[in-house]
């Protein structure tokens, strides 16, 4: 079912079950404590009740942020053309299928994502606040694995019916041979699209159930489920504080200028959190001691090749240009990004007499360049006698 054969089953069974191989059975040491990779992970396939519950607050959260602003609902559904649908019922092929690349259930997928986009960039919803709109859509397949879009749209009450009514007009003056259908007079919206979200996981909740194919559709053709506008706060920043807020919670502080964000600007990744109070997240700087293996399960990888380092009367030397040249493991100070700057000025204020002073004097003054720093900059000759702490 849903094309699904005995072939692409195995295929994808053999995906889920060796990333859960190399999750359960490789650690990071943490002093004495060996904790699986398993447990850094939440998705549909590891970690399943975790995700689905994540799933589940983000739909009720952006339903609860529409009523908040008393937006009401446009749901709709978008199907392939007939060159995408293997099958015209459960039983007989369809003539009209084009059997190559660009109509497989993926290629299928990004179409449908297309067609979605085109609707947002129509100028009836562009012209609407950001902060008015929202939506959340759900990819399902057929019986014969041809997927089709689920959406459900929250806009302002005096625009539902001009929306819907531009919507079909685009698809009939554009896309005549899409099948659209579009609904605004649905008493339950989330009822209506979340039985198409969370029977997607039903397989996933009972750890000793098996794989059903219409969720191994999903991993053969990397179609990921589900997708919500971006109204609400990132993901990653309510991951981070861990439950202490929700969604909601965590947009309107962020709104009201009442939770700030800091990020590195190396990996653009949070680096801190801070609400009212003070500070609820910081990124722990973790030393990983060890990784282990389980010597049944070993991946095939390519290691990065690193110029090799050669000692020379106790002086660490590599080859640049095919010459010898002392090795400086410490990252130019004009490159390195405002965290690492401040860390390593702290770090050489902890033990000044291993660092050379014109070092200090670099570090010290691009600090003060970059306002992270009160002083006034000095040439680096003036470090030659001593330090100004």
């Amino acid at each position: 079912m849903f094309g699904i054969t005995k072939f692409t089953r195995s295929l994808a069974l053999n995906k889920i079950n060796y990333q859960r191989k190399f999750l359960e059975n490789n650690f990071i040491s943490f002093g004495s404590n060996d904790i699986p990779l398993s447990s850094f992970v939440k998705n549909a396939y590891h970690n399943s009740d975790r995700y689905i519950v994540e799933v589940n607050h983000r739909v009720w959260s952006l339903y609860h942020y529409a009523n908040n602003k008393d937006l009401k609902n446009v749901c709709g559904t978008i199907t392939l053309p007939s060159s995408y649908h293997k099958k015209k019922s459960n039983r007989y092929k369809n003539s009209n299928y084009i059997n190559d690349i660009e109509h497989t259930p993926k290629a299928g997928a990004l179409y449908l994502s297309k067609m979605f986009k085109r609707l947002l960039d129509l100028r009836v919803f562009r012209d609407i606040k950001k902060e008015d709109k929202c939506y959340f859509r759900v990819y399902e397949p057929h019986k014969d694995g041809t997927p089709h879009l689920h959406f459900s749209m929250f806009v302002p009450v005096d625009k539902v019916e001009e929306i819907a009514a531009k919507f079909k007009e685009y698809f009939k003056n554009k896309y005549e041979n899409l099948q659209v259908k579009f609904e605004t007079n649905i008493n339950n919206p989330i009822a209506y699209l979340m039985k198409y979200i969370l029977k997607t996981f039903d397989d996933l909740r009972d750890p000793n159930s098996k794989y059903t194919d219409l969720s191994l559709w999903y991993v053969y053709n990397s179609i990921t489920r589900f997708y919500t506008s971006r109204t609400l706060i990132s993901l990653d920043v309510y991951r981070c504080v861990n439950g202490r807020y929700d969604l909601l919670e965590l947009t309107q502080m962020y709104k009201d200028r009442e939770l700030v964000v800091y990020l590195n600007k190396e990996t653009n990744k949070i680096h801190s959190i801070y609400d009212a109070i003070g500070n609820i997240y910081t990124k722990a700087l973790v030393i990983v001691q060890q990784v282990k293996r389980d010597s049944r399960f070993k991946l095939n990888y390519k290691k990065k090749y690193k110029e090799p380092i050669i000692r020379i009367d106790g002086v660490e030397y590599i080859t640049f240009n095919n010459e010898l040249v002392v090795f400086d493991p410490i990252k130019p100070v004009v490159q390195m990004s405002d965290m690492n700057l401040y860390q390593h000025y702290l770090d050489m204020n902890e033990d000044i007499e291993e660092y050379n002073l014109h070092h200090y004097g670099l570090v010290k003054n691009e600090m003060i360049n970059r306002e992270l720093l009160e002083g006034e900059i000095l040439s680096i000759n003036e470090y030659n006698a001593e330090f100004d702490l």
